[in-house]
């Protein structure tokens, strides 16, 4: 049996991930409630991540994953890159290599092609969105570029302090 593979992310209303140039500064004002995400990466023992996400994690400073290996899905070489990063082509080279490194539950941190990129292979077995209560009018989706539609089944929901909603939904496989 493949790796778990769980989506853990904010979005806004109206679906973006990021603002128009990439920021994610708009997130802020809702960093200090709890939303379980330390909890969370102690059941992670893998990380997946699109090419922009990984030189835009790279350029907050120290390297936030040290200990779990990451994959980086990219066709270009990684330069320098942190400690247990390396790339894959693909997202079942990802899962592969990292089930190799003996991960169980792997985190697609994003981006939105990631995300969909994952959808079309129909190796998302979670997705935890964090809808913010902000319209953001552009900017990357939270799920962009997939060829198939993904029917999903809402398992868990709960509303979090300034209006945050958290989502669990799970593929629908009836």
């Amino acid at each position: 049996m493949r790796p778990r593979v769980i989506v853990y992310i904010a979005a806004s209303v109206d679906g973006r991930i990021a603002t128009a140039d990439g920021g994610i500064e708009w997130l802020k004002p809702y960093e200090s409630a709890d939303y379980g995400f330390d909890s969370f990466m102690k059941g992670i023992d893998g990380i997946v991540m699109g090419r922009t996400t990984y030189d835009q994690v790279r350029g907050f400073g120290a390297w936030p994953y040290d200990g779990a290996p990451v994959m980086v899905l990219t066709s270009r070489r990684l330069a320098d890159p942190a400690e247990g990063v390396e790339a894959a082509k693909s997202p079942r080279a990802a899962i592969a290599r990292l089930e190799a490194l003996g991960a169980r539950r792997i985190w697609n941190v994003g981006g939105g092609k990631t995300i969909g990129a994952f959808f079309d292979i129909g190796a998302v077995d979670e997705l935890r969105l964090f809808t913010i209560p902000l319209v953001l009018g552009a900017g990357p989706m939270l799920v962009a570029g997939t060829r198939r539609p993904a029917t999903l089944r809402l398992a868990e929901h709960k509303l979090h302090a300034h209006g945050v909603v958290e989502q669990r939904f799970a593929p629908d496989d009836a």
